[in-house]
């Protein structure tokens, strides 16, 4: 995953602000596929393209400590393989991203990040892939109707203020 944006943070008083941000992402995930037969795996490698605008809030737990939460709505722009129609086709996208963030300041100018984050992207099939239709051997039913990608997970980094 890789983002880039802007965070604007208007402060509310000594200890809270909020923030207002946007970032453009990219987001991959790719399954080796090679040792498997053809038809054994029919998940689709996904290539998210997005603009995720966001809200946030920090609160400053002391002097060296800071805590931040944020919330972001993910504008779709492109899936990758998902929605090719050998797969399974257009469809309507959504998303959310939501995180949490210590940071501790462990020198004047040097502070350290642990942030826990979940994303999760939804699909609603329209109906027209080659793999939403004839699973059950109707071919004019539809048969995958949606589809739901998650991430979880953390990282911990550092920055230095300039």
């Amino acid at each position: 995953h890789l983002a880039i944006g802007v965070i604007y943070r208007h402060p509310l008083s000594g200890v809270l602000s909020i923030e207002g941000s946007v970032r453009y992402n990219k987001r991959k995930f790719v399954i080796d596929k090679s040792g498997a037969p053809m038809d054994a795996v029919d998940i689709p490698n996904t290539d998210y393209s997005y603009v995720d605008p966001g809200v946030g809030v920090h609160y400053a737990l002391g002097a060296k400590a800071a805590l931040s939460a944020d919330a972001r709505f993910l504008l779709i722009t492109d899936t990758g393989e998902m929605q090719s129609p050998d797969q399974y086709g257009a469809s309507t996208v959504t998303g959310v991203d939501l995180a949490v963030a210590l940071d501790y300041r462990v020198a004047p100018k040097i502070v350290i990040r642990a942030m826990a984050g979940l994303a999760t992207i939804g699909y609603a099939f329209k109906g027209n892939g080659a793999l939403t239709n004839n699973r059950d051997g109707q071919p004019a039913s539809i048969d995958v109707s949606g589809a739901r990608d998650t991430y979880y997970g953390g990282s911990a980094g550092a920055a230095y203020q300039f």
